[in-house]
């Protein structure tokens, strides 16, 4: 998080745009007002049907950019859908980004979590190489395996004079890297790929075990994430009052992210990177009171 906001002192000056897209992880939704920048949104298109998916809207994408827009905030994984983009949505974004002039920081931490069978991350300037001098990709072993606590991340800077105006802007704001932090995460990356492997599975088994108690509450949807341990719940129609993730904790004692913190009042964030009996104690909770009514 520390980079997004660097990446907007580096990239733009005070009064600039800084564009993304909701529902988002609400850090995005701040760096603008922290750099002094403006804040623009677009809207994702939410499932049309049971099973959809949330999608991209370049068509919205494109009307919240201004002529102050300079700096489009992406994420991939997406957090908090769970989405893994499709090629046609990424190229269509790529050609945005160009035609409108515009950087981009892609924050991909959860690319090690694709829970689909023989899914491959793609990186968005690796992808398409004429967004090489224009993106800024931030990556780090802390979601995966669990090492946030040692504040060790990587940002990805191809092109060299991007690089050196990120780092003049790093001076006096971030500190220097931890040796023990890199250490974890090089053996995380270099010893952990059974671990990671067998982390999916079981998260493979949370995700089918939430599809399936999903499916029973009434009032209640989601699109079965594709990478993350996250599942973004639609509770507007649940019974929960303006704020489902109040009356969850405060009647079922189940604590959720609260929707509107992402730009979506009604929904609700559930953490399913937890054990199997964490979990069904939780959704047992929930099932109680979404039956209830």
């Amino acid at each position: 998080m520390p980079a997004l906001h660097v990446a907007s002192l580096a990239l733009t000056n005070p009064g600039d745009g800084v564009l993304t897209v909701t529902p988002i992880y609400p850090p995005f939704l701040s760096v603008a007002r922290h750099t002094g920048r403006i804040a623009q949104q677009a809207a994702l298109a939410p499932p049309q049907a049971p099973g959809d998916d949330w999608r991209l809207d370049l068509g919205a994408l494109e009307a919240a950019i201004t002529p102050e827009t300079r700096l489009l905030l992406w994420c991939q994984p997406h957090n908090p859908t769970g989405r893994v983009w499709r090629d046609d949505e990424l190229s269509g974004l790529a050609e945005l980004v160009v035609r409108h002039d515009l950087y981009v920081v892609s924050d991909e931490l959860h690319c090690d979590l694709l829970l689909d069978q023989g899914a491959r991350h793609r990186p968005l300037a690796a992808a398409f190489p004429e967004l090489l001098a224009r993106t800024i990709t931030l990556w780090a072993p802390s979601k995966t395996f669990n090492l946030a606590g040692l504040s060790t991340a990587c940002t990805v800077i191809a092109d060299p004079a991007l690089r050196q105006r990120f780092q003049a802007a790093t001076k006096g704001l971030l500190p220097e890297c931890n040796v023990l932090g890199l250490t974890a995460a090089e053996a995380a990356y270099g010893a952990g790929e059974p671990w990671r492997q067998a982390l999916l599975e079981t998260l493979r088994g949370h995700r089918q075990r939430l599809v399936e108690q999903v499916a029973q509450w009434p009032g209640v949807s989601m699109s079965a994430p594709e990478s993350t341990y996250l599942a973004w719940l639609d509770m507007r129609d649940a019974g929960l009052g303006d704020t489902p993730q109040k009356a969850l904790l405060e009647q079922a004692g189940v604590a959720l992210s609260d929707g509107a913190d992402f730009g979506y009042p009604g929904f609700v964030r559930l953490n399913f990177g937890t054990t199997a009996t964490q979990l069904d104690a939780a959704l047992e909770r929930m099932d109680t009171l979404l039956k209830s009514g």
